[in-house]
């Protein structure tokens, strides 16, 4: 009998928890059908203002007026800095998993010239000449490390080697010396040997003036100074619903405007079956519509609303917790200040419900609304770059739009400039340079009015033998990306001829591009 009740009890359960999953799914997917519908209210999703764009007419005059201070004192600067390319140099590749192994090693630790290691090891493998770049990366865990990689269009060439961050390690001369690898042997795999010999040594390459005129154009746009979140910023996983029952001031906040607006409630009670759920969220999509409406003309002005707001918004202030929900009715019955406060003490990582990308293009719409221009360029390229932790698969970009360069080029911002000024990638960045992710900025220039414009500057620098070998890799890579991103056949078509012809102008030693 036991047994049976216990089985009961966690059948019972599962159920509950399956009816929950599909009630939040089917929630979500009516919530971002209504995204753009008039009725829809509050910060939910990234909703364009009549002009189409993500912040007011006011707005957009009052950030091109900064933006045109920006660009009037830019053209009259100097070129006071300058800004080197990352370490690089030739090197060949070698692969040994036969012979006397550690002798081979003993070898490489006594840099035996290249032409007697292979003569000695005959089953080497060998890449020759490939391009190699000098590094400092973080692994998983936040420990500085020294990455030495080849850069290739051929992914049989993408090789690399890690070592601890250390002076003597990332200075030292090594023309002419190994960088090995060494795996032992498993019950999986044999014992094997990898490295790179150094043909020259890494040296970083100064940039013309002309790029370096475009990270100061960068610089100049997005304050290197700001950012979105606060150093003690993290994500709290808090949700005052699970205090049930509390004293939580959020909490006592949000159920009174429940009670007050007769929110539909699914509880454990609820034995729904698929036409039950769907009324369910039909009702619960209607709330969403008529919520801030019943607010309005009944509690908005009363003496116990305000005060629970202002309850809980000093709680949230003081433990830096707060939830999407809340921040609504902050933005719209206290201050979009407020709300955009509360916003830059939390990161959002989680994937159900409101993820890390709504929470921060609603930190963008909020910084346009008050105007705050640092905090608004920042979030609008991590919109376009997807530098959120992005952890969902939907897209809430308008219809038949994947980035908003657009906002970008309506405030006569140099795009130009911009979008390869972060694209550039240097050894000596300013602390917290922007750099942008190479696939996304592809494509925004392919959304882009001044798309033709990219294309000539992208191929001037893969053909320009001032520029060092790894930035003009860089740009054949997002001028491939770009490429890809059209939807005009016949311009894809001319604009690899045109690569083509500008690969010609590279070193010899770098491989072809070659198209996916």
């Amino acid at each position: 009998m036991r047994a049976t009740k216990t089985f009961r009890s966690g059948f019972l359960v599962q159920l509950v928890f399956v009816n929950l999953l599909i009630l939040a799914l089917a929630i979500g997917i009516l919530k971002f059908s209504m995204a753009n519908t008039p009725q829809a209210q509050g910060l939910s999703g990234f909703k364009p203002n009549q002009n189409n764009f993500v912040y007011s007419p006011i707005t957009i005059s009052k950030f091109k007026s900064i933006v045109d201070s920006i660009n009037i004192n830019f053209e009259k600067s100097e070129v006071n800095l300058q800004y080197f390319s990352k370490p690089q140099a030739k090197a060949h590749y070698v692969y040994l998993n036969s012979g006397n192994v550690r002798e081979a090693i003993r070898d490489m630790e006594q840099n035996l010239p290249f032409k007697e290691f292979l003569r000695k090891y005959p089953s080497a493998k060998v890449l020759p000449e490939l391009l190699v770049l000098k590094e400092r990366v973080s692994d998983i865990y936040g420990n500085s490390q020294i990455k030495f990689r080849a850069v290739s269009f051929n992914e049989e060439h993408a090789r690399s080697f890690t070592r601890e961050n250390l002076p003597e390690v990332y200075n030292r001369p090594l023309k002419g010396k190994y960088l090995w690898q060494h795996y032992p042997k498993t019950d999986y795999s044999q014992e094997t040997l990898e490295a790179f010999y150094l043909v020259e040594e890494f040296q970083p390459k100064r940039l013309p003036v002309t790029y370096t005129r475009m990270l100061q154009y960068s610089n100049s746009l997005v304050d290197t100074t700001a950012q979105i979140f606060y150093s003690d910023a993290k994500d709290y996983g808090y949700n005052p619903y699970e205090k049930l029952p509390s004293k939580d001031a959020i909490l006592q906040f949000l159920q009174y405007i429940n009670w007050k607006t007769s929110k539909p409630e699914y509880t454990i009670n609820n034995q729904l079956d698929e036409k039950g759920l769907k009324i369910l969220v039909q009702r619960i999509n209607e709330w969403e519509v008529n919520r801030f409406k019943i607010i309005d003309q009944s509690i908005a002005t009363t003496a116990k609303f305000k005060t629970l707001l202002t309850n809980a918004l000093t709680q949230s202030i003081t433990t830096g917790k707060s939830t999407s929900e809340f921040e609504e009715y902050v933005a719209k019955y206290h201050s979009p200040e407020a709300a955009l406060e509360l916003k830059r003490k939390r990161v959002v990582t989680r994937t159900c419900g409101y993820g890390p990308d709504e929470h921060i293009q609603n930190i963008a719409k909020l910084s346009a609304q008050t105007g705050d221009w640092e905090i608004f360029i920042r979030a609008l390229l991590d919109i376009l770059d997807e530098r959120y932790i992005k952890m969902s698969n939907g897209s809430y970009s308008f219809a038949a739009r994947r980035t908003y360069v657009y906002e970008l080029e309506v405030l006569n911002i140099n795009v130009l400039n911009l979008l390869l000024g972060i694209s550039l990638q240097i050894e000596n960045p300013s602390q917290n340079h922007y750099f942008g992710n190479i696939h996304r900025i592809s494509s925004a220039i392919a959304e882009s009015r001044f798309a033709p414009q990219f294309e000539q500057q992208l191929l001037n620098m893969i053909k320009d033998s001032q520029l060092d070998d790894y930035n003009r890799v860089v740009m054949i890579d997002l001028f491939m990306n770009y490429t890809n991103n059209l939807e005009d056949e016949k311009r894809k078509e001319a604009n690899k001829t045109m690569l083509q012809a500008a690969a010609q102008k590279l070193p010899s030693y770098l491989s072809t591009p070659k198209w996916n």
